[in-house]
């Protein structure tokens, strides 16, 4: 069975347009996203999935050797389809490119249930308990065409894997819970804000690129002010672009 990471990037993100691209020490949010599932030995292929108004991100993925799709801006679910349905997925683990300290040492935990059939979806935003910015779903392809008969309202296309959620009754789901020390849903590690920008900066200026969930957790938990940087950002409701 093939595994494939599909990155959903846009540049036109209403919060923080070009956010993905943005400098975060040397690298960006796309790069070190890629980076992290291109050494998980789980997945086999990466691919970004993109828009057709992000040259940009286009541009960046073949100056450095990025696999990417092109679909619609607003439709991340037809998007994410053709994503996976193009690169052959048999299973899809489906990332956003606001979450460049993305944790995949515990894939397997939502990847084996999925590949026996036990399950159609597993993941960790059904009731959120991990950072936001951690947030990692995985679900089959054929569950995922399974379930876009049933998304024909506007809502359903701004998002992929939240369709699992809501159509509980004819899909099997799994959420996924934070051990205690990472039990800490309001520490933001996401990027969607200028003040989640600065703080995403601060992390990788103290802890590097590769910083594990525990050690982000325990920084921001010693360091008030900084955590106080972007803790009163709402968080944005599914529909919402």
């Amino acid at each position: 069975m093939k595994t494939v990471a599909v990155i959903q990037a846009r540049m036109n993100s209403t919060r923080l347009p070009g956010k993905v691209l943005l400098p975060i020490g040397d690298t960006n949010a796309i790069q070190m996203i890629v980076d992290k599932c291109k050494a998980n030995k789980l997945i086999d292929e990466v691919v970004v999935a993109t828009t057709y108004n992000s040259n940009k991100i286009t541009d960046y993925c073949r100056e450095n050797n990025i696999k990417f799709w092109i679909g619609a801006e607003e439709n991340v679910l037809d998007r994410v389809y053709y994503t996976a349905r193009a690169f052959e997925a048999d299973i899809i683990v489906d990332i956003t490119s606001d979450c460049p300290f993305i944790d995949l040492s515990d894939l397997q935990r939502y990847l084996g249930p999925i590949k026996i059939g036990a399950l159609d979806y597993a993941s960790n935003v059904m009731v959120r308990t991990f950072p936001d910015g951690l947030d990692l779903q995985v679900y089959s392809f054929k569950a995922l065409e399974n379930i876009m008969e049933f998304c024909t309202a506007p809502e359903h296309y701004q998002h992929s894997g939240w369709n699992f959620i809501n159509h509980q009754k004819i899909c099997n789901c799994l959420n996924i819970y934070a051990p205690k020390p990472l039990h800490f849903p309001e520490i933001r590690i996401t990027l969607d804000t200028a003040e989640d920008y600065a703080v995403l900066n601060l992390i990788y200026t103290w802890l590097g690129k590769d910083a594990k969930p525990l050690e982000i957790v325990n920084f921001m938990r010693n360091n008030p002010k900084i955590m106080a940087i972007n803790q009163n950002v709402q968080a944005k409701t599914p529909g919402e672009m």
